[in-house]
């Protein structure tokens, strides 16, 4: 039979330390017994027994040592541990006894602290991270402090205290503003320290961290600056009154082209770019105006004197000029099948003026004619029809437009020299 004797007693140890405690071992059976230990229990992975092997006769007894080195690890933690040793007698196994008693682990406190990054432009304002981890074998409650020797930095986001477990870590974002901006000049750097303090101990964590302050506006403009206003005193001393002296006179004169402008028709067109070709102009019919007049000396009958406005457009995406007579050909639909007339409209005798059209301005030329109502055209009095469309040529162009005659009434061609049964006037500014 097996018996420890009762001095297995409890034991204090710090971690990283070495503590022993005492366990006694008696042989009570007839025979010679050898025993082996085992420590069971959570202190078995940092505590052997010594020796590993005993050997008793009957009726005597001996000690072994229990060697106890606890890690200084966050993995022990702080406080009363069971210590447990199982003796196995080799030749009578099941009379194995296992004697038991406390393991007190002392606490320490272990804090690491970082800085990150520990330096950092910035034109203003700057984010760092203090990097907390608790290495000790008891919770902590770390307490933050951010100082500057001027005191001239602004500090935000660092909490009153961060609680940590052991074996934990934590981040904690630091805001760092400068005093003011700075506009222009050489960046200027400020040191600062954050104090890490674990509350109820005497240990603190000293970083050390720097905000480099950078102009808000680059170096450059400074340089630039003189010429500016050296330019600004050429333009206002030399320049400028030189202008206005030129000027001056130009404004006080009455101008001829003002006058002539003032006394010509609003519609007048600004001049430039060259001559209007057939591509760039479409050409359309304005609405028809009646106009009685009393045709008996001419066609023995009373007729209706029409004006219809021959409309162009400049379509070009630049100006140009018109100026003169267009060619108008009234035809259709009797023409070439039954020998009815293509009537060429004579010119008026007004005195044609260049029009400048710019890109979409309109220009016109005025078409009159007789419609003599009631009477029937023969040989003597003229041919008398209604076209379908007119074959309009632009001054100076060979290539002609065709324009629907969409006003459904028909057309005189008196065979008289000097009778004006229909004609057309030269291009004139305006719709």
């Amino acid at each position: 039979m097996t018996s420890p004797e009762p001095d297995f007693a409890a034991v204090v140890v710090a971690p990283g330390a070495t503590a022993t405690t005492r366990l006694t071992i008696r042989n009570d059976s007839e025979i010679v017994e050898a025993y082996t230990f085992e420590v069971v229990g959570p202190c078995a992975p940092w505590a052997v027994v010594e020796p590993e092997r005993l050997r008793l006769y009957p009726g005597t007894s001996e000690f072994v040592t229990v060697r106890l080195t606890p890690p200084r690890s966050p993995e022990v933690r702080a406080g009363e541990l069971p210590l447990a040793v199982r003796v196995l007698p080799a030749q009578r196994p099941r009379l194995a006894t296992v004697p038991e008693t406390t393991v007190t682990i002392e606490p320490f406190t272990q804090l690491t602290a970082a800085l990150a990054p520990r330096r950092r432009r910035a034109a203003w304002r700057a984010n760092f991270h203090v990097r907390l981890a608790n290495q000790g074998n008891t919770p902590i409650d770390v307490g933050l402090d951010a100082s500057d020797p001027g005191e001239e930095l602004r500090y935000g986001g660092v909490p009153s205290s961060t609680a940590l477990r052991p074996g934990e870590d934590a981040e904690v974002r630091l805001r760092v503003r400068g005093a003011s901006p700075i506009w222009f000049g050489r960046p200027v750097t400020s040191p600062f320290q954050v104090t890490a303090t674990p509350k109820d101990t005497q240990e603190s964590k000293e970083l050390d961290g720097e905000l480099v302050q950078t102009a808000l506006l680059p170096r450059w403009p400074l340089a630039l600056l003189p010429v500016l206003l050296a330019l600004v005193l050429v333009w206002f001393t030399l320049v400028r009154p030189a202008v206005d002296s030129a000027a001056k006179p130009v404004a006080d004169s009455p101008s001829p082209t003002t006058q002539s402008q003032s006394s010509a028709p609003a519609a007048a067109a600004p001049q430039g770019g060259g001559t209007c070709h057939a591509a760039d102009l479409s050409a359309a019919l304005g609405p028809k105006i009646e106009v009685p007049v009393d045709v008996q000396g001419q066609l023995g009958d009373a007729g209706v004197h029409y004006t219809v406005n021959l409309v162009w457009t400049n379509n070009s995406g630049h100006p140009c000029t018109m100026r003169g007579f267009p060619g108008v050909d009234v035809d259709g639909p009797d023409h070439g099948a039954s020998g009815g007339p293509k009537y060429s409209l004579p010119r008026t005798t007004d005195t044609p003026a260049a029009v400048s059209l710019a890109p979409g301005a309109n220009a016109h030329s005025t078409i009159r004619y007789i419609d003599p109502t009631g009477s029937q055209p023969d040989s003597q009095s003229g041919q008398l029809w209604t076209p379908t469309h007119l074959e309009v040529t632009p001054p100076d162009e060979t290539t002609h437009l065709s324009v629907p005659w969409s006003t459904g009434t028909p057309v005189y061609q008196s065979p008289q020299e000097g009778i004006a049964a229909a004609s057309v006037t030269p291009v004139i500014a305006g719709p």
